[in-house]
């Protein structure tokens, strides 16, 4: 069985049911090397700056809500 690998991935999930932290170490085996994934949740959420194989690249900040940017530790430059 061959697994379909993402060049993007975006993840906009309920913001108060703490599924994301769940979810985004479950992300990177699907993503290709070079890909990045953005998820979208609340502001006053830390996500972490490390979180599996995932690292933060950037985050930014839109009123109450945060856009935060992924990438496989292994596609950085």
């Amino acid at each position: 069985t061959t697994i379909e690998k993402f060049d993007l991935v975006f993840l906009d999930p309920p913001y108060h049911d703490g599924e994301l932290v769940k979810v985004l170490p479950l992300i990177a085996p699907i993503m290709n090397l070079e890909g990045k994934l953005i998820c979208e949740h609340d502001v006053k959420l830390d996500l972490p700056e490390i979180i599996g194989e995932l690292k933060l690249q950037k985050r930014y900040k839109y009123g109450k809500i945060a856009i935060s940017k992924y990438q496989l530790m292994e596609g950085e430059e």
